[in-house]
């Protein structure tokens, strides 16, 4: 990836994308190619992906640093949305945060990968509104 932003290599930023990120349907072809630009800009990678490393709120290791159970202190009621096609964050995921949060409740997205916006905007909204409605 870092080679791939060093030399602006579009191509294979579109090919990770497509096979991780949009799995389902992809953003319209202007809109993709702005996206593929913004990502090319990017100068913060390794701190981002440090960040969602080492970002542990749970009770458990993560394999890279010990939770910090604060997980526990979220009382807001929470909707987790999870694609069940998410090459990125695997649903398990999805379930275990739920699972650990005192107020949550979990949305499986069939057919959605790691972005309902594009994956499946429609259903996306209606979880999203329904779960306002009922608040």
């Amino acid at each position: 990836m870092l080679d791939a932003i060093k030399n602006m290599n579009k191509l294979y930023y579109r090919t990770v994308w497509n096979l991780l990120i949009y799995t389902h349907n992809q953003p319209e072809p202007d809109r993709y190619e702005k996206y593929l630009d913004d990502m090319l800009t990017q100068r913060n990678f390794v701190d981002v992906n440090y960040a969602l490393i080492t970002f542990n709120i749970s009770d458990e290791h993560n394999g890279v640093v010990e939770g910090n159970k604060q997980i526990h202190h979220i009382k807001a009621p929470t909707l987790v949305i999870q694609g069940d096609r998410d090459y990125v964050v695997p649903q398990v995921v999805g379930e275990e945060l739920a699972k650990h949060l005192p107020n949550a409740e979990l949305k499986i997205l069939e057919d959605c990968g790691h972005s309902p916006f594009i994956d499946c905007l429609d259903v996306f909204i209606k979880h999203v509104e329904d779960w306002l409605d009922n608040k």
